[in-house]
């Protein structure tokens, strides 16, 4: 599980929907759709993100449709029998992912090359610090 520290910009409700937009100092803003929102979450909250490895995409260039996108740089790929985990660093903060060995083969992933991550608002967790 990938953990980012962020703080929250805004917060708007509806129906029991929540869009929280936070800012981490490596990605900038983050948006974030939630269901069931932490109940002490407030604007000036410190915060925890929660990234499932299998939720981020690689993508060579920026793509509509992801509501976070931002840059990051191949550190190290480890290669396993069907599944690799390919981790990344954006600026200070290091995130891991899994993609299968056929993507990562199509993709031609090299240990210090630049990309892009996309990422869905629904595919964080947040979580209210202290």
């Amino acid at each position: 599980m990938n953990k980012l520290s962020a703080t929250v910009s805004a917060i708007a409700l509806h129906e029991g929907v929540a869009l929280i937009r936070v800012n981490n100092p490596d990605t900038g803003v983050m948006r974030i759709v939630t269901l069931q929102p932490p109940k002490d979450i407030g604007i000036g909250v410190s915060v925890t993100l929660l990234i499932h490895e299998t939720k981020p995409v690689l993508l060579r260039t920026v793509a509509l449709g992801f509501a976070n996108t931002f840059r990051a740089k191949v550190e190290r790929i480890e290669r396993g029998e069907i599944l690799s985990r390919v981790h990344l660093r954006l600026n200070v903060t290091a995130i891991h992912l899994l993609i299968d060995n056929v993507t990562l083969q199509e993709m031609s992933l090299i240990e210090g090359e630049s990309l892009y991550i996309g990422l869905k608002a629904t595919d964080i967790s947040i979580e209210v610090n202290g």
